[in-house]
C-alpha cells in the first residue's frame, strides 16, 4: 500500500514539477518575417531539429504559425501552408506579422494593457512587421515607417496574420 502511495506521489509531483516549465498561452498565429532565411523546428525541447520551414513564393506557399504554448525560451507551434503542417518547437526568432490599420492609424502601447501609453501611427494600408515579444494576445514588434523607427505593443485587433491578404 505505502509503495503504491509513494508512486502516485512521485506521478503527481513529477507532472505537476513539468506543468510549472511550460506555460500555456492564448493561441496566436504569426507569419515568417524574412521569406529568405528558414526558421528551424525543433522535435522537442533539447533542440533536436526535425526540419526547417521556409515560404515559396514561386509556389506561393506561405506559412502560418500559431503559438500554441511556451516552454521556457522555446514555443510549440503549429505552422501550416497550403502544402505542409507541420508541429515542433521553435525559438521566436524571424516572426512577424502584418498590422491592419483602423481608420488609417495603427495603435502601439507601453506595455501589454490597454491602459498604458498609446502611441499612434498614421499608416493607411497594413505592413509586415517584426515580433519581438509575445505575451498573447499582445505582440511586442519592431518597425520602420518614412525612416522613422517604432517599437511598441500591439493589440491583436491591430494584428494580421493572414499571409494572402493584410485583412482590410
Amino acid at each position: 500500500m505505502k509503495i503504491q502511495q509513494l508512486l502516485t506521489f512521485l506521478f503527481l509531483f513529477s507532472f505537476e514539477t513539468n506543468a510549472q516549465q511550460i506555460k500555456s498561452t492564448t493561441s496566436i498565429s504569426l507569419l515568417i518575417f524574412d521569406d529568405s532565411q528558414k526558421i528551424k523546428i525543433y522535435k522537442d525541447t533539447k533542440k533536436t531539429i526535425y526540419k526547417c520551414i521556409a515560404n515559396d513564393s514561386l509556389k506561393e506557399d506561405y506559412f502560418t504559425i500559431t503559438i500554441l504554448k511556451k516552454y521556457k525560451r522555446l514555443y510549440l507551434v503549429s505552422a501550416n501552408s497550403v502544402l505542409h503542417k507541420i508541429s515542433g518547437y521553435i525559438t521566436g526568432e524571424n516572426l512577424g506579422i502584418y498590422t491592419r490599420p483602423r481608420n488609417f492609424l495603427i495603435k502601439l502601447f507601453e506595455f501589454p494593457k490597454h491602459n498604458s501609453k498609446e502611441y499612434l501611427i498614421n499608416q493607411e494600408d497594413g505592413i509586415m512587421v517584426k515580433v519581438i515579444q509575445i505575451e498573447a494576445p499582445w505582440l511586442k514588434v519592431t518597425f520602420t515607417i518614412n525612416g522613422e523607427n517604432y517599437t511598441g505593443w500591439l493589440p491583436s485587433e491591430y494584428q494580421c496574420p493572414n499571409p494572402y491578404s493584410t485583412c482590410n
